[in-house]
């Protein structure tokens, strides 16, 4: 894999208005944007309802931190060049349920 020649970022809170807005104005500023978006860890952090949530997730678990690692190297790569702005879930299968 290369390294990005162009100006990418990793934006955290992107559902919340200041994350949105963040976006917006480094997407105006020529980036491209991966989001990630922590609104969940409250529930992982607890035992019972990581237990709870993770019999939900059709691969039985949350991901591992290299996974997540994996994802954003891809989409920061210009393997993925043309992608920007667009959502690209990371959740076991959750949304597909």
């Amino acid at each position: 894999m290369t390294a990005p020649t162009e100006r990418v970022a990793v934006v955290t809170g992107g559902a919340s208005g200041i994350g949105r807005a963040t976006v917006q104005r480094l997407l105006a500023d020529g980036f491209r944007v991966a989001v990630e978006t922590p609104m969940t860890q409250w529930r992982l952090d607890v035992p019972e309802l990581r237990a709870a949530a993770e019999s939900r997730i059709p691969l039985g678990r949350v991901a591992r931190p290299d996974e997540i690692d994996d994802a954003i190297s891809v989409l920061a790569s210009e393997r993925l060049g043309y992608v920007t702005g667009a959502a690209f879930v990371i959740d076991g299968g959750w949304t597909a349920r």
